[in-house]
């Protein structure tokens, strides 16, 4: 049991990983946290004109507008009225300076989210390329400008359920802010990120080879490592706790997904490739004579011990490795909260989502664990 900072929050760690006592979870951890609640400040985002296009259209057609009243018909009539300026607008802009400049994005980006508010996913993808083609023939491939369009084509790619072009435009993210000099910009792509590849790889979006959690848990660490060999920064205690903490919701999803696998996906070459195995029992001895002999049984053919018990403990060893992380990781983000020396609403959130993440691991222990067993 660790005590924590009583003016700033309460850690309390139970843990016992016992090798020796049965379990259906593989371990016996387990850990609460108690911090005092400060109040989340909640960001309001603009997304522009053309989302705002997006809300009436989507309004339009609500099923409880099924029939248009007038004041409907003429949102609509505004809405491919926009598309109609847009498509004039970069007409105009393409003549005057060619294919390439922010104006000339700018105005693409405000077609496509037109476009995909009047149900054409489609020409919208295409918009938004045009709308990158024009930031990166004018600035690089690396410019800042594109991170708004890709997100914008993100969102449209996952309306079309177009699941690697949303693998891409993630990592494409993540590959620009890491490039930039903002900290922020980059750790929260980071987390952006990882949050896709958690996604992708429960609800199996693309293959486990793209979504691997292996190199996201990799990304986590070499970005954490980067910035601890930072001279300290404003906001650097938070950004590693918000790091820490997505490596451990990583970790326990990874837990909870191996859990709910079959013990044949973890047979394993020298756990025991074959159900069975063949035996046979011989005895040495002396004949009448004094002459030495061998006399054998018939072979007889018995379970393969090993193919059981050997992918039950490996299944076993994997998800225990995975809890034990969780709760270091956690520890690890905790320090790095108290370590702060002011408050802010990111902190508070962090701190909630700390609480979060320790309610689901205990429930997660508790739900699975051996019963006769009592955790310590």
């Amino acid at each position: 049991m660790f005590g924590g900072f009583p003016a700033r929050g309460v850690l309390l760690f139970t843990s016992t990983v016992n090798e020796s006592l049965p379990m259906r979870t593989a371990t016996f951890l387990s850990f609460a946290l108690s911090f005092t609640p400060r109040a989340l400040a909640l960001g309001i985002l603009s997304l522009g004109a053309g989302i705002a296009c997006a809300q009436q259209l989507a309004e339009i057609e609500s099923p409880d507008n099924a029939t248009p009243m007038p004041a409907a018909t003429e949102q609509h009539a505004q809405v491919l009225a926009a598309r109609e300026s847009y498509l004039r607008t970069i007409a105009e802009l393409e003549a005057q300076h060619g294919t390439y400049g922010v104006e000339l994005s700018e105005a693409y980006v405000g077609l496509g989210t037109t476009l995909r508010a009047l149900g054409e996913p489609d020409a919208a993808v295409a918009a938004f390329d045009k709308a990158l083609q024009a930031v990166r023939v004018g600035y690089g491939l690396n410019d800042l400008r594109q991170l708004p369009v890709l997100r914008e084509l993100r969102t449209t790619q996952e309306i079309r359920q177009d699941w690697e072009a949303v693998h891409s435009a993630n990592y494409l993210i993540f590959h620009i802010a890491a490039r930039a000099g903002d900290a922020s910009l980059r750790v929260n792509s980071l987390r952006e990120l990882g949050r896709w590849i958690r996604r992708a790889n429960a609800e199996r979006l693309v293959s486990s080879f793209d979504a691997n959690v292996g190199d996201l848990l990799t990304l986590f660490d070499n970005e954490i490592a980067r910035l601890e060999a930072l001279p300290d920064y404003p906001g650097r205690n938070l950004h590693l706790a918000s790091l820490y903490l997505d490596m451990a919701t990583t970790e326990l999803a990874e837990a909870k997904r191996k859990y709910e696998l079959p013990i044949s996906d973890f047979q394993m070459p020298g756990l025991g490739e074959n159900p069975t195995t063949t035996t046979q029992t011989c005895f040495s001895g002396v004949d009448r004579s004094g002459r030495p002999i061998t006399v054998c049984n018939a072979p007889v053919v018995i379970p393969n011990m090993n193919y059981y018990l050997g992918p039950n403990a490996q299944k076993d060893q994997e998800i225990r490795a995975h809890l034990v992380d969780v709760e270091q990781t956690v520890l690890k983000a905790f320090h790095n909260l108290e370590a702060g020396t002011d408050a802010s609403a990111e902190e508070a959130e962090l701190r909630a989502e700390m609480q979060r993440l320790a309610g689901e691991f205990n429930a997660f222990v508790e739900e699975n664990r051996d019963q006769s067993t009592p955790l310590r």
